[in-house]
């Protein structure tokens, strides 16, 4: 088969024809098969015949046109009395369904490196969870995620979250295939086993890679910035102290005590106290955790 333009043999491969003329021509376009009889019939006159059977992008309704060479390139040529259906695509009412992928893994005991991406939700963090097993840090880092997922997308009822986890135990922690002796796990996993029943679905799956080659810090030295935007504390001045009543969720309490060293744990559950010097380096970390722009 020859390029009826430069007479050359017309080359063809698994995915496209080409020649001598520098026009690739793809085997596939929209949805639709280009033959070797219509890629003839391009080369030779500069434009198909009215060819049906392409897809549109946004609607994924079928329509007709042909396919012209304009500059080297392939363009699409569409009948007067129609138009490409992308054009006018169906409007998107925002509570489509979403699978959204989250990527937890910890190399380091205590950090966790999050990575969150959807259509309408990416992120990327580095949490430091404090005096807690990799294990620990991936489930607390999972659970940070469910509630950025929950905050940021309301239509949780559409929504599937797919986690994939670095740490082995974790995985199986998740999955309900063994239980920890630690308490503590056991409570963060309950936590999660809560968050994820709002949603449509959830699959968790272990994928392990490779540690990286660090350069610099091994921790995370900073307070990660819009990883609780929704958090709701209470906060009270008592005899020069100030108390911090947390929400119960164990990834905040964990990141919290990492991140303001001088506070002690009170008596009554999630209430922290600190001394008043401490209120700027209180009012950071709240600034930097609800922060509306993410790192």
């Amino acid at each position: 088969m020859r390029c009826p333009k430069c007479k050359q043999l017309l080359t063809e491969t698994s995915k496209y024809y080409y020649c001598d003329c520098k026009i690739k021509i793809w085997k596939f376009i929209r949805g639709r098969q280009i033959t070797p009889d219509i890629a003839v019939q391009l080369l030779k006159n500069g434009q198909s015949e009215l060819l049906d059977g392409f897809i549109a992008k946004n609607t994924n309704k079928t329509y007709s046109g042909h396919l012209v060479v304009e500059d080297g390139k392939i363009q699409f040529k569409f009948p007067e009395e129609s138009s490409p259906p992308e054009s006018t695509p169906e409007k998107k009412t925002g509570n489509e369904h979403e699978t959204i992928w989250i990527r937890a893994q910890s190399y380091n005991s205590g950090e966790a490196q999050l990575i969150i991406k959807g259509n309408r939700l990416s992120r990327y963090s580095r949490i430091n969870y404090g005096h807690v097993s990799s294990a620990m840090a991936e489930i607390l880092a999972c659970i940070t995620a469910a509630n950025l997922v929950r905050h940021e997308l309301p239509y949780t009822n559409k929504t599937t979250l797919s986690l994939s986890l670095n740490n082995h135990r974790a995985s199986k922690y998740i999955l309900n295939e063994m239980k920890s002796r630690d308490r503590s796990i056991n409570r963060a996993t309950a936590t999660l086993f809560t968050l994820l029943k709002e949603f449509t679905n959830w699959e968790a799956y272990y994928k392990r890679t490779k540690r990286p080659v660090l350069k610099g810090v091994a921790h995370a030295s900073t307070i990660p910035r819009g990883i609780f935007p929704w958090l709701n504390l209470v906060i009270a001045e008592n005899n020069g102290n100030l108390l911090v009543k947390l929400p119960p969720s164990p990834d905040v309490i964990e990141q919290f005590k990492s991140s303001l060293c001088k506070a002690r744990e009170e008596n009554e559950e999630n209430v922290f106290i600190l001394p008043v010097t401490a209120r700027p380096e209180l009012m950071t970390w709240i600034n930097n955790v609800k922060s509306p722009k993410p790192e």
